[in-house]
């Protein structure tokens, strides 16, 4: 998130966007096993099978992303940013 909006916005707007979504969702723990989970998966990209993974131990109710047809449906609903906001707003 910084990374992108940092080039947008600048370093410390988007700093501040950081806090902001550090108070609004929990971040997930990376660990071994998570790590090894997604390394056994047939995933095209290997940061997907971490998300999803992270997500499946998280209990997340859904995985959000502007590229849902990267992920597998199989596991967790996948929404776009938009449809996210429409259902949980």
């Amino acid at each position: 998130m910084y990374f992108i909006m940092r080039k947008r916005i600048g370093g410390i707007k988007a700093l501040d966007y950081v806090r902001h979504a550090l108070n609004v969702f929990a971040v997930e723990a990376l660990d071994d096993m998570i790590f090894r989970l997604a390394a056994d998966m047939p995933y095209k990209d290997f940061e997907d099978a971490i998300q999803t993974f992270s997500a499946l131990h998280a209990k997340a109710q859904c995985i959000v992303t502007r590229n849902p047809s990267l992920f597998s449906k199989n596991c967790l609903p996948i929404l776009t940013p938009r449809e996210y906001w429409d259902i949980y707003r």
